[in-house]
């Protein structure tokens, strides 16, 4: 069985307007370009100290009583600079929305995929690295807020 690759992937986002917790319409979402990796991960926060009880067993420490407090997810993406003044347009917003704590969606169509997964999130950390002698990289981590939204891909998508 041959492993799935993920060139063709497609990201795209939006800014939301103040106060929209909704899915923008899809004509105002934008690609962006030039992604090589992107990653939805799920996670979860974990009650603290519940019952403040430690026990040793076997010599590992461990806490009786966690559980799960709240789940969550995030989503981070990278990709090369191009030549491409749409991709720098978009690396741009992504820093404008990240420096003015704009809340944005970002939703993401694996090659083969019939839908569209993401949802509102917050640019959390952008980065522009510069390597001395390679190529201009970018990446950026999102901090999702709300359940991740699938939505069917359209013809043509």
């Amino acid at each position: 069985m041959a492993a799935r690759k993920g060139k063709g992937t497609k990201v795209r986002w939006a800014v939301l307007p103040d106060g929209t917790t909704a899915r923008p319409a899809t004509a105002d979402l934008r690609l962006i370009t030039g992604m090589q990796t992107s990653e939805i991960r799920g996670n979860q926060e974990m009650d603290a100290d519940p019952a403040g009880n430690y026990e040793t067993v076997d010599d590992n420490l461990w806490r009786d009583g966690d559980s799960v407090r709240r789940v969550g997810w995030g989503f981070t993406l990278s990709g090369q600079e191009l030549e491409d003044a749409a991709q720098v347009t978009e690396l741009e917003a992504i820093w404008t929305a990240w420096s003015q704590g704009k809340k944005i969606w970002i939703e993401r169509l694996k090659r083969g995929a019939s839908d569209w997964k993401g949802g509102r999130a917050i640019v959390q950390d952008p980065t522009e690295p510069v390597p001395y002698d390679g190529e201009v990289t970018f990446s950026a981590t999102f901090l999702g807020q709300g359940a991740i939204v699938k939505t069917a891909k359209v013809a043509g998508e």
